[in-house]
């Protein structure tokens, strides 16, 4: 029998069929590290965020010589008080109210005050509608954009009711609204919240769940039916 050459044969490969097998080497490699990524993928973990809800802004307010007989009407840039016209152009008044502390007016959703010529945005918007007292003192309206809130959904609404004298804030709730469960949207979607008038001593409003009535001594709200 007669030795083998390796060597000898080693050097009889073609550089070709080398190339080859390390080829095929990186493949393999490459297979095994991708059946790897696809065993183990990324996980992204997504984190919901509670808003708190933020604290209400104090309405502007001024002295006006009230009358609760007064009829209140608009058209188009002016709101009518009885023989009285005030134009708040280039804005439109939607709808006004006459309180003691001023006239509040509604243009595309958002709460305006207008006094001595001067028109100033309240920091409300997404508001409905807007209702007065009829002594003209308190001002009331769900409060659409303050709430508590979950990340990607709209905030909780609120039932507000204002002391035109001071624009400070005389009720805030939350009853009959719903809760920040990520559905908020959709839920006011059906029903919008939505005051709709003073009977009494209380703000009767419009929820999601019902018409319900908030007292204004601050006592339990409660739904009517």
């Amino acid at each position: 029998m007669h030795a083998r050459n390796v060597a000898g044969d080693a050097a009889r490969f073609p550089a070709a069929v080398v190339a080859l097998f390390a080829l095929v080497s990186v493949l393999a490699a490459g297979c095994a590290a991708s059946a790897h990524d696809q065993i183990e993928p990324h996980v992204v973990e997504r984190t919901t965020v509670m808003r708190a809800a933020a604290t209400l802004p104090v309405l502007p307010h001024g002295r006006s010589s009230y009358r609760h007989d007064r009829m209140v009407s608009v058209e188009g840039g002016r709101i009518h008080l009885g023989r009285r016209v005030i134009s708040v152009a280039p804005l439109r008044a939607d709808e006004a109210v006459a309180t003691r502390g001023g006239t509040f007016f509604l243009n595309d959703g958002e709460l305006w005050f207008t006094a001595a010529g001067r028109a100033r945005s309240t920091g409300f918007e997404h508001v409905t509608h807007v209702v007065a007292s009829p002594d003209g003192v308190f001002l009331g309206f769900v409060d659409r954009n303050h709430g508590p809130r979950l990340s990607g959904d709209d905030p909780v609404a609120a039932v507000v009711v204002v002391d035109t004298r001071t624009g400070k804030v005389l009720l805030r709730s939350y009853a009959g609204m719903g809760t920040a469960d990520g559905r908020v949207r959709e839920r006011y979607a059906q029903t919008t919240p939505t005051a709709l008038s003073f009977r009494g001593d209380a703000l009767l409003a419009r929820t999601s769940s019902g018409r319900w009535r908030y007292p204004l001594d601050g006592s339990r709200p409660s739904p009517t039916g």
